[in-house]
């Protein structure tokens, strides 16, 4: 075995127990042990696991308007950020709207059509015209299926029940890793980036990715997916790593969750 392969290794990255530096980032200690933190020529991501913990209602895309009277008078209703079925979503916002308006004259539902679709419903039971709005294209109407382009106006009549449309609460179906040793980045994205430089991209689909599991990615080809790095980079005083939603907008986890990284690291032949 050569001198450069008896160097090699592979190392583990952990966010549990490792610093955190900002809601969404955290540098990991690598360390300077048997050369594993200095003299990197490339490295190979062998597999990498973020927790499924994430909201599918999430601030500030979690608030619906309602005016009751068809009239300028709307009322505001903010939907605590959760993971939510289609019955726990409408079950909120009836709650919330109870607490606003004081009555039952609006109602959501959920009712499901086949054994993996079904859609919200509102029913209306006062003689006013309601019109439903969200605030923006990307808030709470995408959960509930509702056209954003124009409001939603229920004409008067008692009751009278309006299909809202299939809801979207798959919640995130990929999380982004970036960290500007690990992936060059220098940590500029916009809030609506068309290319963002990238450590990892973890998909969250799949028979364990399901809400309370865990995200994983795997390389189908180690060779393509390697992360060719100059000679010499130090790894020794820390990797910061930051979590991403596909917007690009911070994702945070609990303190006792952790982001596990494993890397194969090829070492540059070590000094004479």
């Amino acid at each position: 075995m050569s001198a450069q392969r008896a160097r090699d290794a592979i190392i583990h990255l952990s966010t549990l127990g490792a610093t955190k530096v900002g809601t969404n980032s955290w540098n990991i200690t690598v360390g300077e042990q048997a050369y594993h933190g200095r003299n990197i020529a490339q490295f190979y991501p062998i597999y990498a696991i973020v927790p499924n913990v994430f909201p599918n209602v999430r601030a500030p895309n979690n608030t619906i308007r309602i005016s009751q009277d068809g009239g300028g008078t709307f009322l505001t209703l903010t939907i605590a950020e959760g993971f939510y079925t289609g019955p726990e979503l409408a079950t909120a916002i009836n709650a919330q709207w109870l607490a606003a308006a004081g009555n039952t004259d609006v109602a959501f539902s959920f009712v499901a059509l086949t054994a993996a679709q079904g859609e919200f419903r509102v029913t209306v039971n006062s003689a006013n015209v309601v019109i439903i709005e969200a605030l923006t294209l990307d808030n709470l109407g995408i959960n509930l299926g509702v056209d954003l382009i124009l409001p939603l106006t229920i004409p008067a009549a008692t009751p009278s029940t309006v299909s809202l449309g299939e809801p979207n609460l798959a919640g995130e179906r990929v999380v982004h890793i970036t960290s500007e040793k690990l992936g060059h980045t220098m940590g500029g994205h916009s809030s609506a980036p068309s290319a963002v430089d990238l450590c990892l991209s973890v998909p969250m689909t799949g028979a364990t990715a399901v809400y309370g599991g865990t995200g994983v990615w795997q390389p189908s080809d180690s060779e393509t997916s390697k992360l060719d790095m100059a000679f010499d980079i130090n790894l020794a005083n820390g990797v910061e790593i930051s979590l991403w939603d596909s917007r690009f907008r911070p994702l945070t986890l609990p303190d006792n969750l952790a982001i596990e990284l494993q890397l194969k690291i090829v070492h540059a032949f070590p000094p004479a």
